[in-house]
């Protein structure tokens, strides 16, 4: 090997680590930015750059680590703090005729594909609360069906009481049939017999709740103010448990020499921190 080349070398692998370190100082500032934050803002921001650093620089050090979930946590985040409130209108019966009313709703302006995946891997695992929605609202999975329901009633001064659950919702056309096979057994929601005359059915246009991961994405545009604000606090407590095991994992890859230096630093130069601080935009609830 000549000289000239061995030079080369030497710069090639000098500057590479010089990249490496700063790359390492890069990734270990992000991480203790995000350790330290209770926002979940600083939190979500700080560990996805972490993450889109690791995936750039060390793709292969951490195995088994899905980059892509922090994508997604990045784009969810986004999406729902971009959501404002938008008017619905809603007809609504008054005794003899309906007026038209509006009612506030939070579209969620997804960016991301609304598919089965996308729902299985990054939405149900932090399980959505009952969130509560403008059914009004709902058009894809919806249907003309019969809907049977057990009263188990008895009548006092016109008030319909007892059990009034849904049994079933069926094809208009095979309702009877339905009915009288359901006569006899135990209500699943009273144990009691459903006789022949405890049963009633009411036609009309009613919600089909499945698949489920495709209604979810059609009622998060539909969801009220408090639906949507259980519906943000899911997320975020699920995602900052996430973000809290990826720091984990990722600060395997910074040297205890490294981790000194910046924590050196930081100490150092309070005032970036609080800079930094003033400059992030907090997201005031509705």
């Amino acid at each position: 090997m000549s000289e000239d080349t061995e030079k080369t070398k030497n710069l090639l692998e000098k500057a590479f680590r010089r990249k490496q370190g700063i790359t390492e100082r890069l990734l270990c500032k992000r991480l203790i930015q995000a350790t330290s934050a209770t926002d979940i803002k600083t939190i979500i921001t700080n560990t996805c750059m972490a993450a889109s650093m690791v995936e750039e620089g060390y793709p292969d050090k951490l195995e088994g680590f899905n980059f892509k979930k922090f994508r997604i946590i990045k784009q969810i985040y986004s999406d729902i703090k971009e959501t404002e409130f938008r008017r619905l209108a809603i007809r609504v019966k008054r005794y003899y005729y309906e007026e038209t009313e509006y009612a506030r709703i939070c579209p969620i302006p997804w960016s991301i594909e609304q598919t089965e995946e996308i729902f299985k891997n990054f939405i149900e695992p932090w399980k959505p609360p009952n969130y509560t929605y403008f059914e009004e609202g709902i058009k894809k999975h919806k249907a003309w069906l019969a809907k049977i329901s057990h009263i188990n009633a008895f009548h006092k001064y016109g008030i319909v009481r007892g059990c009034q659950k849904l049994l079933d919702l069926v094809d208009p056309d095979k309702a009877d049939k339905r009915m009288k096979e359901l006569i006899g057994t135990l209500c699943p929601h009273c144990d009691k017999e459903i006789k022949e005359d405890a049963i009633s059915d009411e036609t009309g246009n009613h919600l089909i709740p499945v698949p489920y991961w495709s209604f979810f994405w059609e009622v998060s545009q539909y969801l009220d103010f408090d639906g949507f604000k259980r519906f943000r606090t899911a997320f975020h407590e699920w995602a900052r448990n996430e973000c809290g095991k990826a720091i984990m994992a990722m600060g395997s890859l910074v040297s205890a020499n490294i981790y000194d230096e910046v924590i050196k630093e930081l100490k150092s130069s309070p005032d970036e921190s609080k800079e930094s601080k003033s400059k992030t935009d907090k997201w005031e609830e509705h």
